[in-house]
C-alpha cells in the first residue's frame, strides 16, 4: 500500500506506544517509518548490552555538538536507530517525573496535561514487578522491575542517604520524593530489556492494517497548500511516496523532529532560506527551547569491596554472560545506576531538582565522546543529574537533507543559577560519599580529587566533564505563545494534518529520565487522537 490513514514517522518511544494505539482500529490504516533496523539483536535484549549500544554504527545516531568555551572536545550526542528508538539502547532507568512537571506546563497556556491527566496513564501502561497500586499499574504492557544492589554496598547506600536526612523509599517514582531508594527499569521480569518496540510495537504487528518499514528514511513531509497529505522517503535505494488521508505524525525525537519539520519548510524562514527551503510556515520555535539535563560522573576507587568492575571483563564476564542466557540473572540483567534518589540543591528549591545514581563501577574517562570503557580495577560511580536547567539551546539545519546532521548549540550553563547549581550538585554528590556508612568502603576520588575544592575549581572541573544526560526536550514545544510549534492537543500550529509527538513538544525539563515520560504523552496524545476520530 502506498495510501494510509496515518503515517508515523520514526518507531522510537512514542512512535511504538501511538502505533499500537491507532491500529486497533482495523479499519484505520497506518504505516511505520523508521529509518534504523529491526530490534532484533542480543546486545538490545540483554539490558547490560546497553555499553557496547551507545556507540553502535548501525543501532545509533550520533550527532556532534558544538564545542563550548571551556571544554576540551565537542560531546556528541547518542540516540536509538532502529525499532524502539532510544529504548532499545538506553540505561532503562524508569522515571516518571515530578507531579509539578506536568501541572508546571499550563504555564505554556495548555489544559489537559496535568498530572490529574497523567497519572492514570502511567498506571496504565505500567506492569510493575512490585504489583499495582493506587500509584503503581500493575496490567499494563510495559514491564517494570527492581533489582536492588547486593549488600553491603546497597545498604551502605541507604545508610548514607539516611545520614544525611534522606528517607529509604520503597517505591522511587511514589508520591514522596525526596529519598533514596532502588530504581525501577524498563527490564522484564524474567531479565530483559523491555523496549517500547517489544512493549507496545510487536504486539501490534500481527495486525494487517499496520505496516511497519525498516530502514526507510523519510526525507521531508509533503504538502498541499498548507495540509500535510504525506511523506517522500527512501527504502532500498529507490525513493518512494506514501500519503497520508488523515495526518502525518512526526515522532522522530527531540534532535530530528525539528530537523524533519525545517527540511520540510517549517520553521524559521531564515534557517530555511540559508539551506535552500522553501517557506510553508512560519514558526520561530521550531528547533528553540532545547532543554537537557546536566550530568557529571564522580569515579570512585574501591578498597575493602571489589564492586562489579572485575566480573565485568575476561574470563568472569564471559561466565556473566553465559549464567545471563541460561537463567536471565547476574550482572547482565541489570540496567545502569541500581540505586538512586532525589535531592535538593537548596532548601529554597519547591521539589528535588537533583537526582542521584549510584553505579558499583567505573568508567576510564571519555563520557564526552560516549566512550564507556570499563576500567578493570574496583570502583564505584556516583552521578548527578541537574534536573531543571534554565540555560537553553538551539537546533538548525545545514542543509535540506535528513542524511546530514544538524547543527546543535546546547549554550550550556548560560545562567547564574546553573552555575550555581552545578556546584552545589558536586558538593552534595561528595558528602554524600564522605558519609561513615560509604566512606568505609572508599579509597580515594578519582576525579576531579581532593586538590579541588573553590567554587571556581568546582565549576571549572564540572565545566570540562559534565556530559548531558541524552534526555533533550523542547525543541518542538507546545503551547499558545509565538514561539509555540503545537497546541495542545499537539497539532502543529500554521498547517493542517500534521502533529508532532515526542519528547521534542515537552515543554520544560522534566525531573527524572524521560523514556518513561514520552510514552506517557505517546499514549495520552493517542487518547486524544481517537477522541477527535469520535
Amino acid at each position: 500500500m502506498s495510501e494510509f490513514d496515518t503515517i508515523i514517522v520514526g518507531a522510537g518511544s512514542a512512535g511504538c506506544v501511538l502505533a499500537n494505539r491507532l491500529s486497533e482500529d482495523p479499519g484505520h490504516r497506518v504505516l511505520v517509518l523508521e529509518a534504523g533496523p529491526s530490534d532484533l539483536h542480543p546486545l538490545i535484549r540483554m539490558p547490560r548490552g546497553w555499553v557496547k549500544l551507545t556507540r553502535h554504527p548501525k543501532r545509533s545516531w550520533n550527532f556532534p555538538v558544538e564545542q563550548e568555551e571551556g571544554r576540551p572536545e565537542a560531546e556528541t550526542w547518542a540516540r536509538g536507530r532502529g525499532l524502539g528508538g532510544s529504548s532499545s539502547i538506553n540505561g532503562m532507568l524508569y522515571c516518571r517525573g515530578a507531579p509539578e512537571d506536568y501541572d508546571g506546563w499550563a504555564d505554556f497556556g495548555v489544559k489537559g496535561w496535568s498530572w490529574t491527566e497523567m497519572m492514570p496513564v502511567f498506571h496504565k501502561i505500567e506492569n510493575h514487578q512490585l504489583g499495582g497500586n493506587t500509584i503503581r499499574g500493575g496490567n499494563g504492557p510495559l514491564q517494570v522491575s527492581v533489582r536492588p544492589l547486593a549488600d553491603p554496598l546497597g545498604q551502605a547506600f541507604l545508610d548514607a542517604g539516611a545520614s544525611l536526612g534522606l528517607d529509604h523509599l520503597d517505591d522511587l517514582n511514589g508520591i514522596r520524593r525526596d529519598g533514596v531508594g532502588t530504581y525501577a527499569h524498563t527490564v522484564d521480569h524474567k531479565g530483559r530489556r523491555m523496549s517500547a518496540a517489544r512493549a507496545f510495537l510487536r504486539p501490534a504487528m500481527r495486525r494487517k492494517n499496520l505496516v511497519v518499514l525498516t530502514g526507510a528514511q523519510v526525507g521531508r513531509i509533503l504538502f498541499e497548500g498548507r495540509r500535510a497529505v504525506g511523506v517522500e522517503y527512501v527504502a532500498g535505494d529507490r525513493q518512494r511516496t506514501a500519503r497520508a488521508e488523515s495526518e502525518v505524525i512526526v515522532a522522530c525525537g527531540a534532535i530530528q523532529s525539528p530537523q524533519l519539520l525545517q527540511v520540510s519548510g517549517i520553521g524559521r524562514p531564515d534557517v530555511m532560506l540559508s539551506a535552500g527551503v522553501d517557506t510553508i510556515a512560519d514558526l520561530p520555535g521550531v528547533g528553540r527551547n532545547l532543554a537537557e539535563h546536566l550530568v557529571v560522573a564522580l569515579p570512585y576507587r574501591l578498597a575493602g569491596m571489589h564492586g562489579h568492575n572485575p566480573r565485568l571483563s575476561g574470563l568472569r564476564l564471559i561466565g556473566e554472560v553465559i549464567r545471563y542466557y541460561l537463567a536471565g540473572t547476574g550482572l547482565m540483567s541489570f540496567g545502569a545506576s541500581e540505586m538512586g534518589g532525589f535531592v535538593r540543591s537548596s532548601p529554597d528549591v519547591a521539589f528535588p531538582d537533583l537526582q542521584l545514581s549510584l553505579s558499583p563501577y567505573t568508567f576510564a574517562r571519555g563520557l564526552l565522546q560516549g566512550r564507556l570503557n570499563l576500567e578493570d580495577k574496583p570502583g564505584i560511580t556516583i552521578i548527578g543529574y541537574a534536573l531543571r536547567p534554565e540555560s537553553r539551546g538551539e537546533i538548525t539545519i545545514r542543509t535540506a537533507e535528513m542524511r546530514d546532521k544538524p547543527s546543535i548549540r546546547a549554550n550550556w550553563l548560560a545562567t547564574e543559577n546553573d552555575r550555581r547549581t552545578a556546584v552545589a550538585m558536586m558538593r552534595i554528590m561528595r558528602d554524600f560519599v564522605a558519609q561513615p556508612a560509604l566512606r568505609h568502603f572508599v579509597k580515594e576520588e578519582l576525579w576531579p580529587g581532593k586538590a579541588i575544592q573553590t567554587d571556581d575549581e568546582l565549576l571549572a572541573a564540572f565545566r570540562s566533564t559534565f556530559v548531558s544526560g541524552l534526555h533533550a526536550v523542547g525543541t518542538c514545544r507546545m503551547g499558545t505563545d509565538a514561539n509555540a510549534v503545537v497546541d495542545e492537543r499537539l497539532r502543529a500550529r500554521g498547517v493542517k494534518g500534521l502533529r508532532v509527538v515526542d519528547a521534542s513538544v515537552i515543554p520544560a525539563p522534566i525531573s527524572g529520565n524521560t523514556n518513561g515520560p514520552v510514552m506517557a504523552l505517546a499514549w495520552r496524545a493517542a487518547d486524544l487522537i481517537l477522541e477527535e476520530r469520535g
